[in-house]
């Protein structure tokens, strides 16, 4: 796949589609994600994501390289603006996601600081509970 439509595209050009039968090969100039693989589960070939300057976003991968026994040979991802691990991919720390503020979070300046204000009681914060 050589460009960001194709990747968005993919499941409308070959879908619903969940397995490819040879290599994957990802290389383009204005790739920034993967998003459109995310319903990919095995391959059965080699992964190859090379090359692409402005991509930072990997999650559209997480479903492929977390199913069991997915087919997948080898995976080399270089030359890329963000060059994770595999399992990185795997956990999600390769999602470069920025999050919207909610309308109950309001940012507010302290000095030098921002401070994150928390409108509702009962938000959890990974294993953090406020309220």
């Amino acid at each position: 796949m050589n460009s960001q439509a194709a990747i968005d595209n993919f499941q409308t050009t070959y879908g619903p589609c969940t397995n490819i039968t040879g290599n994957l090969i990802i290389q383009g100039n204005d790739i920034e994600n993967l998003d459109g693989l995310q319903n990919i589960t095995s391959i059965g070939g080699e992964v190859f994501i090379t090359s692409n300057n402005l991509l930072t976003e990997f999650c559209g991968l997480q479903t492929l390289l977390n199913t069991p026994n997915d087919g997948v040979i080898s995976t080399d991802i270089t030359g890329n603006a963000s060059n994770p691990t595999v399992m990185d991919i795997q956990e999600g720390a390769a999602c470069d996601r920025i999050l919207p503020v909610p309308q109950n979070l309001a940012l507010m300046p302290w000095g030098n600081l921002l401070v994150l204000s928390v409108l509702i009681l009962g938000l959890t914060v990974g294993s953090f509970k406020w309220g």
